[in-house]
């Protein structure tokens, strides 16, 4: 049985710093990549936002949903980097270790949901989510590329650091096996009994069992 909660991530995923949105970061990797990534929500069209004037006529009881904007910049068409860390390949019909390549030729069931989630109708509901000008999320995931990293590659059972994580992405960048784009989720997914340890950044982990 497989354990998933890649839709999830990708919908928090959207918020993510992007040059698609106003303020967005420079485009060339900071030094510490993944500690100066964060997850901001966006409001549903038609919310107040703060500072928004009140609408005229009756009104009806406003209802929090407990999700709230923050005004941080906003991922208006969502990519996606797979990175399977190990030394096998993890998912039938995955990449090789070692190996790298278009997003398309991922024939595992990883790559036929990243390749599929995009315009579909779970995804459209981050159509009602907005950036600080109003411009609506867009229903649209790219699975760029993928890199089958089997270097540095953890230890069953032995907790992961988000530390070695943020490491081994930038490892990525650096020889060439991933390219950075600030408008790109980078996931990580690793091999049974491997322990991610938890307070991670814009990484995740999804266990084959």
């Amino acid at each position: 049985m497989k354990r998933c909660a890649v839709a999830t991530v990708i919908t928090l995923a959207i918020a993510a710093c992007s040059h698609d949105s106003p303020n967005a970061p420079n485009a060339s990797p900071p030094p510490g990549f993944a500690q100066t990534s964060h997850i901001h929500i966006m409001p549903l069209i038609g919310h107040m936002r703060p500072g928004s004037a009140p609408a005229q006529g009756p009104q009806a009881p406003t209802v929090d949903n407990g999700i709230y904007y923050h005004g941080g910049p906003v991922i208006l068409a969502q990519k996606v980097a797979a990175i399977y860390w190990s030394s096998n390949t993890i998912y039938a019909g995955g990449p090789a270790p070692g190996t790298t390549g278009p997003g398309s030729a991922d024939g595992s069931v990883i790559g036929y949901f990243l390749n599929n989630l995009g315009g579909s109708p779970y995804y459209n509901i981050n159509t009602t989510y907005t950036d600080s000008a109003g411009t609506a999320i867009q229903n649209s995931v790219t699975y760029t590329e993928f890199w089958a990293s089997n270097t540095n590659v953890p230890l069953p059972v032995v907790p992961v650091t988000d530390l070695q994580m943020q490491n081994q992405i930038i490892a990525g960048f650096t020889n060439g096996q991933l390219t950075y784009d600030p408008s790109t989720l980078y996931v990580i997914f690793s091999d049974q009994f491997v322990n991610l340890g938890g307070g991670f950044g814009l990484v995740f982990h999804l266990e084959r069992q």
